[in-house]
């Protein structure tokens, strides 16, 4: 379809009569912008409350002003405050011994705690539900960048509320460059010009009198008998806009995309067709995948469409050369991977196929500084060692909001373990690696995600049905998606499955203390606000047997048996404390 090019974009489709359906008709009115950049290597940031329009050029129940947080830059002028959501950030990998310092002054009447999603950070810097600061107060971690280039994000982490953050507009999108990265020009990488963050998430709005008034981050059930979950709604945005267009470069443009929903997963694509419901009978436009969550894939993959779950990135390449000035494209949601009794939609129904999230509009007068108009056929090499694994783990999902087979009523949780922030749930040996299987026993689909490490998945087993004489589910391995084959912090297990993954537990070892813990959970954060979450801890040897005065003891034998000995010299007098897994004392001597 070719419309004449302006800064509303209006599309329209007619169903004619004697079809028996009524008028639909989308809007594009919003442009999308792109969140301002932060360089350098400090960044001092502001939590703000501030108030935001998510239909600025419309004239419905959403063109209103809604209370909202956000960050903001602070000790220079910002370009175009922020009132959703946050700036970008461009972190440079650092060289050794070099550090970049992130100062955070909350300015909100409430705690709240910036977790940076992806990163190899120490516990201390992670941001996870330890690391809260109250009004008025500040986070100032400093760190080294060990990230390889990839797209990673930043959000509040705080215990029980990070739904309601989240949901109100706290996150924003960091982009990882090493100065040594030889595929960077020939990737697109001008910021605003062929290289854009796109930040998808579904919302739900409270109204009165027919105007929205805010944005809804409670369970409630409407008039009809309709649950409706926290943050969980059929609004979509993109960059904190409704019925939003991009203005794009006739040629190849990187979109670094992110789902920052609170529980939806989308299967999305580019078409040059306003489409209903299902991709049947529409040409879709070719994408290549050029990143996963932790970095560049082996070679681009070649996509017509793609699953993004709540919390995953990636990065996807799309050729709009060859359109004419003002021609239109559009990202959607498609449902063809989204719906049956195992599909992919987490969060129940609802899955808003049909609509589209945005329009692309071509625009000949945007001029990348180094535009690009082929990708490369390699990237990065790719291979998975699955050699000296010191530990294999299972984590087993067990719950259902509908109950059913292998459930608690309305809890989901790991291994019927609640979170307790006093507890540690595994103890990890620093430069080790691991092998984690986890086992989704639930009936819908959950977001797994893990701080510190990018892992590799290895293996994926499905359940094909279940065995009454041995009480087992047979399980059948299935080929490992391609969006997957690349490394990971965040990944949807689909109900029935047991998906292994492999990492490397490498920096920042610490006593093992629960304060110093990092967190795995399911990344629908009304899960992880009820307990879907637990606790891990890095250390070493030499750590676990030092005193308070750093003095060292000899621990032996390692593994342990049913007789431990502890052997060093003080001069003090002291406290042997012995504690399991989760972190509980079961024997205690003065010494």
């Amino acid at each position: 379809m070719k419309v004449n090019f302006t800064k509303t974009a209006l599309v329209t489709l007619v169903n004619l009569a004697g079809f028996g359906a009524p008028l639909v008709a989308q809007s594009f009115i919003n442009e999308i912008k792109s969140p301002y950049l932060m360089t350098g290597s400090t960044f001092n940031l502001s939590v703000e409350s501030s108030s935001h329009d998510f239909n600025p050029s419309g004239t419905d129940s959403l063109h209103a002003t809604i209370p909202t947080f956000c960050y903001n830059r602070v000790g220079q002028p910002n370009p175009t405050p922020m009132t959703y959501l946050g700036p970008t950030m461009v972190w440079e990998r650092t060289a050794p011994g070099q550090q970049i310092q992130i100062n955070v002054t909350n300015n909100l009447n409430q705690r709240t705690t910036v977790h940076w999603h992806g990163a190899n950070i120490s516990a201390e810097d992670d941001g996870g539900p330890h690391e809260q600061f109250n009004p008025g107060g500040s986070f100032n971690p400093d760190f080294p960048v060990l990230e390889t280039p990839s797209t990673m994000w930043y959000h509040s982490h705080l215990m029980d509320s990070t739904v309601v953050q989240v949901v109100k507009g706290l996150a924003g999108m960091i982009i990882v460059r090493d100065p040594n990265d030889n595929l960077e020009a020939l990737l697109p990488h001008d910021y605003d010009m062929n290289d854009f963050p796109i930040v998808i998430q579904e919302k739900a709005f409270n109204f009165a009198n027919g105007v929205a008034t805010s944005i809804n981050t409670t369970d409630s059930v409407d008039g009809n008998g309709q649950h409706h979950f926290m943050g969980n709604g059929k609004t979509t945005l993109v960059n904190g806009v409704v019925n939003g267009f991009l203005n794009v470069p006739p040629q190849m443009v990187r979109l670094r995309v992110l789902n920052g929903s609170n529980r939806k997963s989308f299967n999305i694509a580019v078409s040059d067709q306003l489409v209903n419901n299902s991709t049947a009978g529409f040409a879709l436009e070719p994408m290549n995948q050029i990143a996963t969550d932790g970095g560049y894939v082996a070679a681009p993959h070649a996509l017509d469409s793609t699953v993004i779950s709540p919390g995953e990135r990636m990065e996807l390449v799309v050729d709009f050369s060859g359109y004419p000035h003002g021609h239109m494209l559009y990202l959607s949601n498609f449902n063809r991977s989204l719906t049956g009794s195992n599909g992919w939609v987490s969060g129940g129904a609802g899955s808003t196929p049909g609509n589209a999230f945005m329009a692309f509009v071509i625009d000949t007068t945007i001029h990348p500084v180094s535009p690009i108009d082929s990708l490369p056929s390699s990237l990065v090499p790719y291979t998975i060692d699955t050699s000296n694994v010191s530990m294999h783990r299972l984590k087993t999902l067990y719950g259902s909001s509908g109950g059913g087979h292998d459930s608690i009523p309305n809890v989901f949780s790991i291994d019927y373990i609640p979170m307790d922030m006093d507890s540690i749930n595994d103890i990890v040996m620093v430069n080790t690696k691991e092998k984690w299987t986890v086992w989704n026993r639930t009936n819908v689909n959950h977001p797994w995600h893990i701080h510190k490490i990018q892992f590799q998945v290895t293996e994926i087993l499905d359940s094909i049905g279940f065995d009454s004489t041995s009480g087992q589910a047979v399980m059948a391995q299935i080929p490992i998606p391609i969006e997957l084959q690349g490394y990971k912090d965040n990944v949807m297990v689909k109900r029935g499955w047991k998906l292994t993954y492999v990492a490397a537990f490498d920096s920042f070892p610490s006593m093992p203390e629960a304060m110093n813990s990092y967190m795995y959970h399911c990344h629908i954060l009304t899960h992880e606000d009820v307990g879907m979450m637990h606790q891990f801890v890095v250390t070493d040897e030499a750590m676990s047997v030092r005193d308070e005065q750093n003095t060292l003891f000899s621990f032996f034998p390692n593994p342990a048996g049913d007789i431990v000995y502890l052997q060093g010299k003080s001069n003090k007098p002291g406290t042997i404390r012995v504690m399991d897994l989760l972190g509980r004392t079961i024997r205690q001597q003065e010494v």
